[in-house]
């Protein structure tokens, strides 16, 4: 479920309020990441809620890989050159509606600021920027496709990221 506001004359969209009521088992951590990726394991998981604030950003291509196993990840990409939000689902698992294509992308007003990301057992909620751009999509991973892994290029990232499990 969704809000819709109205902000700058674009529709925004969110989370509802009630999501939160989801949270379970908090992990937070501030991180630099300086051409180099970041891992840990109390930020894997299936049913989850993440978010992620960008303190200072320098790199060139900001990544997080969610869902990622050995063969499968789902990747949302953030080029600060252009402003472009990408997400690619091609190496997602089970492929699901190809004919659509499997990259989303989108032009940030302002660059990257916030990354508010809801996985279940075959979807992604994507929410940017509070609501400025937001992705839904379908994915089929394997059971073991639970590792996030964030990675900075071309430059270093400073971000405080948030992680409750969701209770189903």
């Amino acid at each position: 479920p969704r809000e819709l506001t109205i902000a700058e004359g674009r529709i925004r969209q969110n989370p509802v309020k009630e999501m939160e009521l989801l949270r379970s088992e908090p992990v937070c951590e501030t991180v630099l990441m300086e051409d180099e990726s970041y891992q840990d394991v109390r930020f894997y998981g299936s049913h989850y809620e993440l978010m992620v604030q960008i303190i200072n950003q320098t790199a060139g291509i900001f990544e997080i890989h969610v869902r990622q196993n050995k063969q499968e990840q789902t990747t949302i990409r953030y080029s600060g050159k252009d402003q472009m939000i990408y997400v690619d689902r091609s190496a997602s698992g089970e492929l699901f509606a190809k004919e659509y294509g499997s990259i989303r992308k989108a032009r940030l007003k302002s660059g990257l600021r916030e990354l508010r990301i809801f996985s279940d057992e075959s979807s992604l909620e994507i929410f940017v920027n509070q609501g400025e751009v937001c992705f839904s999509l379908r994915i089929f991973p394997q059971e073991s496709g639970v590792e996030t892994v964030f990675t900075a290029r071309e430059g270093s990232v400073k971000a405080a990221i948030q992680k409750w499990n969701l209770k189903v």
